[in-house]
């Protein structure tokens, strides 16, 4: 059987969206499961950790052996590290203590994806958080460095590589 990744989307930047996608590809290419969460909002939820994990468990009520998020989707990073799934980080909202707290309780391996043109990054608390770590000069929150969502080429690639050797380093796939 497959491992199971979750993928759990921003609030307003599906699974199909180009940076999502180029890391999800990857995870899909080292045999996991990929179970893209969807939904539609215009605001973030009230209590969105509680909104987030209950998602999550709907996607995967039998367990989950990675996690893969994007902005909205890391106020999942406490139930991550409460469980010790492994987790990919892409533009977590480091602005929010209970995300980085979050980020930076897990002990399984984790990756976080940054632009530092990303208002919700804060280089600083990244620093701090004991996880793999990729930043991208001038990429702002959707991993764009033209503010219009675009994503360049040779972003794509950084994030399919990162994730590539973060996956290569999980002990499941021996």
């Amino acid at each position: 059987m497959s491992p199971v990744a979750v993928v759990l989307p921003g609030r307003a930047y599906p699974a199909t969206m180009p940076a999502l996608s180029s890391v999800t590809d990857v995870v899909a290419d080292h045999g996991y499961d990929v179970r893209a969460v969807e939904w539609s909002m215009d605001a973030v939820p009230e209590g969105p950790a509680g909104f987030i994990v209950a998602r999550l468990l709907e996607a995967a009520h039998d367990g989950v052996d990675l996690l893969v998020a994007k902005s909205l989707g890391t106020w999942a990073s406490a139930h991550a590290a409460q469980h010790g799934v492994p987790a990919v980080w892409v533009t977590p909202v480091l602005t929010q203590p209970a995300v980085a707290g979050g980020i930076r309780a897990g002990a399984a391996p984790q990756l976080v994806l940054a632009g530092l043109a990303d208002p919700f990054h804060d280089a600083e608390v990244a620093a701090g958080l004991g996880c793999d770590l990729v930043e991208l000069p001038g990429a702002d929150h959707a991993l764009s460095r033209t503010g219009d969502g675009v994503v360049a080429p040779d972003i794509l690639w950084a994030l399919a590589d990162a994730t590539h050797d973060f996956l290569g380093r999980l002990a499941w796939q021996g």
